[in-house]
């Protein structure tokens, strides 16, 4: 499975911003294409090790995610690339680092909400 590599970065609820960092990682929707019978219309539960949870919907799979500005203002809907990154700025993501795995939202560097950003990734399952 080939590899992706792009910029994110992602406000807290503070207001701080996080990035931009380079991530390498899979594309969900690279995953997406080997499941069998995908249902229409489904969501995304991801659950990290300390289990916050979070649920994607369809149109957040695909990268369709509010971005914002460096005020933290929403600027509206971007079309961001959902991955599960093993890498951060190049190193190897670690338990230390938010990994080994997380949820990343990548293009060239737009901001997104840090509540779709998933550190130590640990369980990943298609709902209908």
């Amino acid at each position: 499975m080939d590899s992706f590599t792009g910029s994110g970065r992602y406000i807290k609820k503070s207001g701080t911003i996080v990035g931009p960092n380079n991530y390498t990682g899979v594309r969900i929707s690279m995953l997406l294409k080997d499941v069998p019978n995908l249902p229409e219309n489904f969501t995304i539960e991801a659950i990290a090790s300390d289990g916050y949870t979070v649920n994607y919907t369809y149109d957040e799979v695909k990268g369709y995610v509010a971005v914002y500005n460096e005020s933290g203002n929403e600027t509206g809907i971007g079309n961001l690339t959902m991955i599960i990154a093993y890498k951060e700025n190049g190193v190897l993501l670690n338990e230390s680092t938010g990994g080994p795995l997380r949820i990343a939202f990548v293009d060239e560097g737009a901001i997104s909400s840090s509540r779709l950003w998933i550190r130590s990734l640990v369980s990943l399952s298609i709902k209908e």
